[in-house]
């Protein structure tokens, strides 16, 4: 019992399904016997879904985005942004991205937590980054659609729409 809301979907890897909590704790559970594994606080709302890759989950909360090991719950490295990560991350080739309510979005070294560069858009960033053929997609609070190289960040186009975004591509 988390004794708060969970507002993520989960993300389940070898077994143990990943989840954080308003309560400020992020858990791993048994898949099967749904017993906790480990838990780890961060003290703030976790309210993007986790991701997992190489062994590593990736989740953010109210002004931080994190990687812990995946098998111990371990911290690697985190990650400061300015406001609060809704954002659930993307990963691909050795990069994770993730928007925050600073209005950036972020590519991140997956195993270093190094910034390799932000993109400023005009608002709040509270969808999901998709990524396909080496492009992201990802949407804002005011209404604006982009896409961008993922190696760079460069902008490819963006498109306006006339209200806001709330949904991952």
């Amino acid at each position: 019992d988390t004794g708060d809301w969970i507002h993520s979907s989960v993300a389940i890897s070898k077994g143990i399904v990943y989840f954080g909590s308003r309560n400020g704790n992020f858990y791993a559970l048994d898949a099967i016997k749904g017993k906790e594994i480990w838990k780890y606080y961060v003290g703030d709302w976790i309210l993007s879904s986790p991701a997992v890759y190489n062994d590593t989950v990736y989740f953010g909360d109210g002004g931080a985005f994190y990687a812990l090991d995946a098998r111990n719950g371990n911290l690697k490295w985190k990650f400061e942004t300015k406001l609060a990560v809704w954002s659930s991350p993307a990963v691909c080739g050795g990069t994770i991205y993730f928007g925050s309510h600073d209005r950036n979005l972020y590519a991140v070294d997956t195993k270093t937590g190094q910034e390799k560069w932000r993109f400023r858009t005009e608002g709040p960033i509270e969808i999901s980054p998709t990524i396909y053929d080496n492009t992201i997609y990802f949407g804002n609070n005011y209404g604006f659609f982009y896409a961008l190289d993922a190696k760079t960040g460069k902008e490819i186009w963006r498109f306006k729409v006339d209200d806001q975004i709330s949904t991952s591509p």
